[in-house]
């Protein structure tokens, strides 16, 4: 299972699986021999396929971001690519962020069950601070419009989006970091353990070999965003 999350987890004008999360795997199952295409993944909801995960064996969900909890909750292979979680604001109005305290004043967007609302939950954010909805592209909608103070989110994807929606991301600053994180694929706690690692050796290998860093140039450049 996947979202939509460009560039690493999308779905093209023709219907097709693309991204770079989509792309490594595809070549991972070739390389491993398996029988697999990228129609065999089923792009869902986050929230919806986070709960799928959660309470069905043989399933798997990507890209997901490490975190403690969930490393313990889900079986990982990976890490993939690098993620950068941050606050992103208007850069006309920026508040002011310079602890987590700060964060409780704001009126903050996020995507259900997403990495981002997860992370201000942990430093204590109220959901009642929370605009809660489905898609990076109505994060982007909510912050041109004012709606939100800042959104939290992946900065590669949301400025992925606010491009797509003609919309230019240096209109808009980081005024927080949140995480400097990893993708990787998650699978149900009871997964084949040697299925596993057979998984992660392949994506080593392929990672050894630098094929997982031209799908990433390809995408996203040869570096990682970096914050103002």
């Amino acid at each position: 299972m996947s979202e939509e999350y460009p560039p690493y987890n999308f779905t093209d004008a023709e219907g097709n699986a693309r991204g770079v999360a989509v792309d490594s795997l595809a070549l991972l199952w070739q390389q491993l021999g398996l029988s697999l295409g990228t129609g065999a993944i089923e792009f869902l909801p986050w929230a919806r396929g986070y709960a799928r995960l959660q309470r069905e064996p043989n399933t798997a969900l990507f890209a997901m971001t490490y975190t403690p909890s969930r490393v313990q909750q889900f079986r990982f292979v990976g890490p993939l690519v690098p993620i950068h979680m941050v606050l992103l604001a208007r850069r006309d109005s920026p508040p002011r962020v310079t602890s987590d305290d700060d964060l409780k004043s704001l009126r903050l967007g996020v995507v259900r069950e997403d990495i981002g609302q997860q992370l201000l939950l942990e430093r204590g954010v109220d959901t009642s601070s929370m605009v809660v909805t489905d898609r990076a592209s109505k994060l982007v909608e909510l912050l041109q419009r004012g709606r939100v103070d800042a959104i939290a989110y992946s900065y590669d994807v949301v400025t992925w989006n606010m491009r797509e929606a003609g919309v230019d991301p240096q209109n808009f600053t980081i005024i927080y970091t949140l995480l400097e994180g990893e993708l990787g694929y998650a699978f149900h706690r009871d997964t084949d353990p040697a299925l596993l690692q057979r998984l992660q050796q392949g994506l080593e290998q392929l990672q050894q070999a630098g094929e997982i860093s031209s799908i990433r140039a390809h995408y996203l450049g040869t570096a990682p965003a970096q914050a103002d």
